[in-house]
């Protein structure tokens, strides 16, 4: 038998806390850049970045944190779009922490580890999941 939390699969509890956790640390490293701590950043870039790239980092950061959030809610909620868009957003985190981990820092790679693991248990369960969210 699957351990329920609050009527909901436990893996999907800690997708969802996982998920928020990773969004509150994009809106900080946002933050962080808005509060002009770059200079801390360009020790560990491996290339110059200008400032329009850094705005749009930032921006990304800033959607995706945002995006995340949402999902997670979708997915906490039993939505079948919070399963989607959780999956969403998880593939264009892989896309974006691949593309700044070869463009500007090898650290960026540390981000790729959770979207991975959502989309694996996700499409594990999506089945499951989605026969729960049409009857909710």
């Amino acid at each position: 038998m699957t351990k329920k939390i609050l009527g909901r699969r436990s893996g999907i509890v800690l997708v969802c806390a996982l998920a928020l956790f990773q969004s509150l640390m994009r809106f900080a490293i946002a933050g962080s850049i808005l509060l002009g701590n770059i200079d801390a950043w360009d020790e560990v870039l491996v290339a110059p970045i200008t400032n329009e790239m850094m705005l749009a980092l930032n921006l990304t950061f800033i959607l995706l944190g945002a995006l995340g959030m949402i999902t997670a809610y979708g997915l906490w909620s039993n939505r079948a779009w919070g399963l989607t868009g959780t999956i969403a957003v998880s593939l264009f985190t892989i896309v974006f922490d691949l593309w700044a981990m070869f463009e500007y820092q090898m650290s960026a790679a540390m981000g790729l580890f959770l979207p991975v693991v959502f989309i694996i248990y996700l499409y594990l369960i999506k089945d499951e999941y989605l026969r729960g969210a049409e009857q909710a």
